[in-house]
């Protein structure tokens, strides 16, 4: 009997570290360490205080085309293994929110600060479709069934002097996305193909950590 080989998938690392170098990605997923680059401590408070002003508010504070329901912050999550050829994923990471509907189903919400384009969407697919998954098949808990997903933009936009002092202004912006769970499968699959043969994942060419890899095995 085949043993099989267990590995943890972050959400986000889907989309920051799989969306820069595939090689990297599969290398980091077995054990190698390299010195995290740095991350503003500002987003992390940006992302605290979203959470807090959105928590328990009606759907319609984010976009008034959503149907009627109540957002929610949300927490961590496990999935049940995806498991191919010997390999185990279980997606575990955290949801910023989900929005509980009224007909029953659940609405996933991702907060960022950015500045709005259609195009973050697609960007951002693999990340929302993995929370997708791992709300659909909980390794713990009931099945959600998910209808909707999507961004929520965050954009400063301007300065206004307050009873407190200054305060900075944001514009919101909602970005549905689309989930494709064939697509999803498929990039569940290439995962597990790339972390038990790590060699064989396509390296970005202008991938720092790569070269420096190249340089120590050469040497």
């Amino acid at each position: 009997m085949k043993k099989k080989i267990k590995f943890n998938v972050s959400p986000s690392s889907i989309n920051y570290d799989l969306g820069g170098c595939h090689r990297c990605y599969a290398e980091k997923q077995n054990g190698e360490k390299w010195p995290d680059r740095p991350f503003p401590g500002i987003f992390s408070r940006l992302d605290r205080q979203q959470r807090a002003y959105y928590d328990n508010q009606p759907s319609s504070l984010i976009d008034a085309s959503l149907p009627n329901g109540t957002i929610k912050n949300a927490a961590g999550i496990r999935s049940v293994p995806f498991v191919h050829d010997g390999i185990e994923l279980t997606v575990k990471g955290t949801l910023d929110a989900i929005i509980e509907f009224k007909d029953g189903t659940t609405g996933i919400i991702d907060y960022k600060s950015s500045i709005p384009q259609d195009s973050l969407g697609e960007r951002y697919r693999p990340q929302l479709s993995a929370y997708n998954w791992a709300l659909s098949n909980p390794a713990v808990g009931q099945a959600k069934e998910i209808s909707l997903m999507g961004l929520l933009i965050v954009c400063p936009e301007s300065m206004q002097m307050t009873e407190l002092g200054p305060a900075q202004l944001v514009s919101t912006t909602w970005i549905p996305v689309e989930y494709d769970h064939e697509w999803f499968i498929e990039l569940m699959t290439h995962i597990a193909k790339i972390v038990k043969n790590p060699e064989t994942a396509e390296s970005n060419p202008y991938c720092e950590y790569c070269i420096l890899r190249e340089q120590l095995e050469a040497a």
